[in-house]
């Protein structure tokens, strides 16, 4: 809820650049401030266009080697100074989206906290990005594998597996509901 309405008041108050708004001029110096952004960036294949991404981005393996821009705190002289044309963001990192969009940045927010959001977020960045027809083919893409997973599934008779996703060991952090990797579950 409170996503959405971060979300609502960044357009509203022109901060964000509308949802529906294609690229004019396809962003050239992306920043990804959450590692779910930088990968679907790559998705995209604007991979050659991340300037600077988390030090938690480091799939795939070529945004190991892309400038960090800071952690779960973003250094925004480090933003600035790399001088994008778009910066991603989500809900994880909403403060650091409202400094640099009230520093007059380009600052477009996405929510992929479930697989259909995550569609979403695709669909919305390739509409932002200029490579829509490659949102829609990776989107086509994530659904064909999900139709073969639930008829994977489906022979299970009808028992849900129990797992435990760890995401992090230090400090432990895991996946939980109202996650994207739980709804995959």
């Amino acid at each position: 809820m409170l996503l959405r309405l971060f979300l609502c008041l960044l357009v509203i108050f022109g901060m964000m650049r509308p949802c529906g708004a294609a690229a004019k001029v396809p962003p050239r110096r992306i920043i990804s401030l959450a590692p779910g952004a930088t990968e679907m960036l790559y998705a995209l294949g604007l991979g050659q266009y991340v300037v600077g991404d988390t030090t938690f981005c480091n799939y795939p393996k070529a945004a190991q080697l892309v400038t960090k821009i800071g952690d779960v705190t973003t250094n925004i002289e480090k933003v600035l100074s790399l001088r994008p044309d778009l910066i991603v963001a989500t809900d994880a990192n909403k403060e650091a989206a409202a400094h640099l969009t009230r520093l007059h940045q380009p600052v477009f927010a996405i929510a992929p906290t479930s697989f259909s959001a995550t569609e979403q977020s695709l669909i919305l960045l390739g509409k932002v990005t200029g490579t829509e027809a490659k949102a829609k083919a990776v989107v086509a893409q994530m659904e064909h594998k999900k139709r073969l997973a639930a008829k994977i599934a489906s022979r299970g008779h009808g028992r849900r597996p129990r797992v435990l996703v760890v995401v992090g060991l230090g400090p432990l952090w895991t996946a939980g509901s109202g996650t994207f990797i739980n709804d995959v579950i």
